[in-house]
């Protein structure tokens, strides 16, 4: 007969995995990762770095995308003045509306917040996103900045439309 409140222990099992440690069991942890570090595939890999990096772009756009227009409007009520946006931690930008509100200017960062340098095809999409976001008619790389030197950022100017 079973008494009453009786509850199994983890004791035996310990000794158990302990047990199967030493005899090399498949069944092992240590065996397992060791197999896989010895096939060259012991994560993460290059598979899980790509995916890292396709995750992480795609929550910088998504907070580009999100931040933008408030970003852009500040630039305008801040007129002259350089507005600065880190996107999704990790990129920095600036917005400069010229005085008369003809121009904007977009500085993005080459160089992320851990060093490694920002990829052009994702520099690309957040200039994108400024220039929709913007309304531009035109657009034209520049090796200046309104405001005084910019060192590691690609920048451009934009035009805006004319009122209608």
């Amino acid at each position: 007969m079973a008494r009453r409140g009786w509850r199994p222990t983890l004791a035996g099992s310990g000794s158990a995995l302990a047990h199967n440690a030493r005899k090399g069991s498949g069944e092992d942890a240590y065996e397992l990762f060791a197999a896989l570090h010895r096939a060259g595939r012991l994560l993460p890999d290059d598979d899980d770095r790509l995916r890292d990096a396709l995750e992480r772009n795609a929550r910088i756009i998504d907070d580009a995308a999100d931040s933008i227009a408030s970003v852009l409007a500040d630039a305008f009520d801040r007129r002259d003045r350089d507005v600065a946006v880190s996107f999704g931690g990790w990129i920095d930008a600036r917005l400069h509306v010229t005085a008369p509100g003809e121009e904007v200017w977009v500085a993005i960062a080459t160089q992320a917040a851990d060093g490694r340098f920002v990829e052009e095809r994702l520099r690309d999409v957040l200039f994108g996103l400024v220039l929709a976001a913007a309304e531009a008619e035109l657009w034209e790389p520049r090796a200046d900045w309104p405001s005084g030197e910019l060192a590691w950022f690609e920048v451009a100017r934009l035009g805006l439309r004319e009122p209608s």
